[in-house]
């Protein structure tokens, strides 16, 4: 059953590969653009998950921040999955996202990419143990592949997490894409460094989700 999942993916993989250079070249057009008219972090967090919801194939993006208790908040969102995601954890159903790891969401890819300031692929949700917690939302909302983006402080830690889930298995880890992330992390992380330090505090009840891409 797993060598069947498996030999999907890789053919899957294949053909993503045709669908990607216009698609990074319009999505980095957008999140250059987030960053010249972003007034906030909320601001900057809507813009940037709207750029990543313009990739083909991509069915949620989230914008995440640190909440008490060491979970993490969605602050925007965008995508056709990214409310039912949204929702389930909110609900309970899956664990929220978390930047402790001994709390259930805290092992994940987004929990990794948020500790160690890298930016973390799955490359076939199905198969990866880490994301066991949110599989089964995962395969119900058609998620092939993730990746976790963190945008760090500039002293080693890090303020905000993009997490963006595909319908393509391996999407994120092509060359790329994955040039896409890295500048994407660098711009955005030196926006929300600038805006940090202009002190434009976001109203903590101000949230960018959106239900469909």
């Amino acid at each position: 059953m797993l060598d069947s999942r498996l030999a999907r993916e890789v053919q899957l993989q294949a053909e993503v590969f045709e669908r990607i250079d216009d698609d990074a070249a319009r999505a980095l057009r957008r999140l250059d653009s987030a960053v010249d008219v972003a007034t906030d972090r909320v601001d900057l967090g809507r813009h940037a998950v709207h750029a990543f919801g313009s990739l083909d194939g991509c069915l949620a993006a989230l914008f995440l921040v640190a909440a008490d208790g060491g979970d993490l908040r969605i602050e925007a969102a965008f995508g056709s999955a990214a409310r039912p995601y949204w929702l389930a954890m909110d609900e309970g159903r899956v664990p929220r996202i978390s930047a402790d790891p001994r709390r259930p969401g805290g092992r994940g890819i987004g929990a990794r990419a948020w500790r160690s300031g890298e930016i973390v692929c799955a490359d076939a949700w199905a198969c990866e143990a880490l994301l066991e917690p949110w599989q089964s939302i995962g395969r119900e909302l058609g998620f092939r592949s993730s990746v976790a983006l963190p945008l760090r402080d500039g002293r080693g830690g890090t303020l905000a997490l993009l997490c963006a889930y595909s319908t393509w298995p391996g999407f994120f880890s092509t060359p790329r894409v994955m040039r896409l992330l890295r500048h994407a992390q660098r711009r955005h992380g030196a926006a929300l460094r600038a805006l940090r330090a202009e002190a434009r505090a976001p109203d903590p009840k101000r949230r960018g989700i959106e239900p469909t891409a």
